[in-house]
């Protein structure tokens, strides 16, 4: 729909002018006073949208704080489309910038006519950033309402982590059997799974299912270092170590369960 918006019309304005021009033998001209209309529309009318396209642009390209700063300019820019407003408190999250993250919710919470996956969508990055600013509670309650609009793998892998994160192993035990029954399958499921299996003790239902994970592969840092964790307990230090390097790996996002310092503290425990 997004797509559509942007480039859609404009599209139909060059179509249109053609067409108009046509009636009169001028198509070429026609398509040209529309093209010059379409990139008005696009400069002006749709100024939100191009700066958070730039920005996503800059990110990509590493350039994360010019990137940023555009996505701040756009949530303050009028007339930026509703399903921007509501990606970037996320983004902004991604990359550690809570109070951008808590100013672009504020704005995007006060729109209307919000759909049901918008509204979703919304609840988990609160919940996200709740979660971060410790508020343990808060986020749980979060997840659980985005849970209770539209139930997916998705919000059966945040409720899943959150109640370890706020020590509810026994509550945690049980609602990721449910999300095992739901979709064994996915990766952050199955992990939520075995760090229960960890937490109950039950260190060998929780090494095969890492097993499994391993086997198809995965960019989540925190699984490798919870892996980890694991073979720690059953006394494979070196395997440890692996998963454990593995995991730095990765480019390591500020909403990531576990830090890249974390993850250097307990090689450095480990004797690395």
């Amino acid at each position: 729909m997004q797509l559509l918006v942007n480039f859609g019309i404009p599209v139909l304005l060059v179509l249109m002018g053609g067409s108009a021009g046509g009636r009169y033998g001028q198509q070429f001209l026609g398509s040209v006073l529309g093209l010059i209309i379409a990139l008005i529309y696009l400069s002006f009318i749709k100024r939100a949208d191009l700066l958070m396209m730039k920005g996503s642009k800059a990110i990509k390209s590493g350039n994360t704080d010019a990137g940023i700063a555009l996505y701040e300019k756009a949530i303050n820019t009028k007339g930026l489309s509703t399903d921007y407003l509501i990606y970037a408190p996320f983004i902004f999250l991604r990359y550690g910038y809570e109070d951008k993250c808590l100013n672009a919710l504020n704005k995007a919470e006060k729109l209307r006519a919000l759909t049901p996956g918008q509204k979703k969508n919304l609840l988990i990055t609160k919940g996200l950033y709740l979660w971060k600013t410790g508020e343990g509670e808060d986020a749980e309650k979060a997840f659980y309402d985005a849970h209770n609009m539209g139930i997916d793998s998705q919000t059966y892998s945040y409720i899943g982590f959150i109640l370890m994160e706020n020590k509810k192993y026994d509550e945690a035990y049980e609602f990721n059997k449910e999300a095992m029954e739901y979709n064994e399958d996915d990766a952050s499921i199955m992990d939520n799974m075995a760090l229960s299996y960890y937490h109950k003790g039950e260190i060998a239902e929780a090494l095969s299912l890492y097993d499994k994970i391993m086997e198809k592969g995965t960019h989540f840092p925190v699984i490798y270092y919870n892996h980890a964790l694991c073979l720690i307990t059953a006394g494979d230090i070196g395997k440890a170590k692996e998963q454990l390097n593995k995991a730095l790996s990765f480019k390591i996002s500020h909403i990531a369960a576990v830090s890249g310092e974390e993850i250097e503290a307990k090689l450095k425990e480990l004797g690395e």
